[in-house]
């Protein structure tokens, strides 16, 4: 039987690398400030109060001796900004940030801007024969890596319906 090796792998870590303690921090924050907007709990006695977040995630947070670091490519961990956040935008209206389809429309440029940084589109022939391609993030279709091996000029400027598989990390609810 025939060998096959997979090879000639290529990483691109997003763009933000974050502290794990500082991350916390901001998920806490977050969770707080969304908590205190969220008026369907404001008048009920199931609020859940900042310092009980606080003691939650601190309890069952992965500890910065587990991951001592994470990198994201959304920018608004970077901020306490809340209310001009893209994602993570929490208001008096929002107090959950976007919705998943904004959230799966986000995922889907930033991926395919990065396959776009390892296949010149501006070459017709710059297809990959294979293409495996793991996130553990989102889906959408079609999906970057499909956009690159069917036709990226039509691909990129087409529009899509998103069938979002996101993370429950990434929800606030």
């Amino acid at each position: 039987m025939k060998s096959i090796y997979i090879n000639q792998f290529y990483v691109e870590k997003p763009k933000n690398r974050v502290i794990q303690d500082d991350l916390l921090n901001w998920i806490i924050k977050s969770h707080q400030l969304a908590e205190s907007k969220n008026t369907d709990l404001n008048n009920k006695t199931e609020n859940v109060g900042t310092e009980l977040i606080e003691k939650l995630f601190q309890r069952y947070a992965v500890k910065s001796a587990q991951i001592s670091q994470r990198y994201l490519e959304c920018d608004d961990m970077l901020s306490s900004d809340f209310e001009n956040n893209k994602i993570y935008k929490i208001n008096e209206s929002q107090a959950s940030g976007v919705s998943i389809n904004e959230r799966a429309h986000f995922f889907s440029e930033r991926a395919f801007e990065i396959f776009k940084k390892f296949y010149d589109l501006s070459k017709k022939n710059n297809k990959p024969n294979h293409l495996i391609h793991v996130t553990c993030t989102g889906y959408i279709s079609p999906s970057a890596a499909q956009k690159i091996v069917t036709d990226p000029f039509i691909a990129s400027k087409t529009s899509y319906k998103t069938k979002a598989l996101t993370s429950a990390a990434g929800l606030f609810k």
